[in-house]
């Protein structure tokens, strides 16, 4: 592209540059410098919930759209959007914090309710053992019972014994037998 010498353009010989698009070069490097002034002055605004292309000019988008005014119309304010972004964190947090709660009572409340009807199935289990008797019948019970045992040990202590008595008779008789 040669331009005529009475021209006050600038002109270049080489097709890849031109006035156009080191326009577009300081543009994008604006754009960039803003965005990381807008990360920096405002932590908040590169929240997740923020779409990634939000703040991405149309024109970026499209192939060689280089009127710079409307670029600066296009973007948003980022006050309100930031403020709108920290807003949208702070209620989705409180919203986690109070699921949370929820599901915490939840659990309590059934922690409980798994106690007491434990609680309901032993008694239930110790009415039916106890069949509706006092401990006082029951130790008499379990005395007798003792007894019982104890005496049954006692005859079969005394059987052995007579068996071994009848043993060592029988052992000495045989003893005498072989002597004669």
């Amino acid at each position: 592209m040669n331009s005529s010498p009475g021209s006050d353009k600038m002109s270049y010989n080489t097709s890849n540059s031109s006035p156009i698009s080191s326009m577009s070069i300081l543009d994008s490097i604006n754009y960039e410098q803003q965005k990381r002034n807008r990360t920096r002055l405002n932590p908040l605004s590169s929240s997740p919930v923020q779409s990634p292309t939000h703040y991405q000019p149309t024109h970026y988008k499209n192939s060689h759209s280089h009127n710079t005014s409307n670029y600066y119309n296009r973007l948003s304010p980022t006050r309100p959007l930031n403020l709108r972004n920290k807003h949208n964190k702070i209620r989705q947090v409180r919203d986690q914090h109070r699921h949370d709660k929820l599901i915490e009572k939840r659990d309590k409340t059934n922690d409980q309710q798994l106690q007491s009807d434990e609680k309901i199935e032993h008694n239930i289990q110790i009415d039916e053992f106890l069949n509706n008797r006092s401990i006082d019948d029951l130790i008499a019970d379990e005395e007798e019972e003792y007894r019982i045992s104890r005496n049954e040990l006692e005859e079969a202590e005394y059987r052995a014994w007579q068996e071994e008595m009848e043993l060592i008779d029988l052992i000495n008789s045989m003893d005498v037998n072989d002597k004669t």
